[in-house]
């Protein structure tokens, strides 16, 4: 188990790293929670293509967090340009 910085998405970093507190009840019975606060990420590297180690979701963000080995579910590495190329040359202008 080796604690190492992993590509998040902005929606499993969000899930993981906001603080909400309840504020009031809705006319539904439903709770209402407001945002106070949200931990700034550790790394940021923007222009590169990534997928999530949670959830497995392509993420331009850039959004890096020090997570251990076995939380991993999903290859973390840089993903090609070009591999994401679905269009024929042709198709292209």
């Amino acid at each position: 188990m080796t604690d190492k910085a992993y590509p998040q998405c902005e929606k499993c970093y969000l899930e993981f790293n906001t603080q909400w507190e309840p504020e009031s009840v809705g006319n539904d019975g439903s709770l209402i929670s407001k945002l106070i606060a949200v931990t700034v990420p550790e790394s940021l590297e923007t222009g590169q293509i990534n997928v999530c180690a949670r959830c497995g979701d392509i993420t331009i963000v850039g959004i890096y967090v020090n997570m251990d080995d076995d939380e991993v579910q999903y290859e973390a590495e840089s993903l090609n340009l070009e591999d994401l190329n679905t269009f024929p040359d042709s198709d292209i202008s």
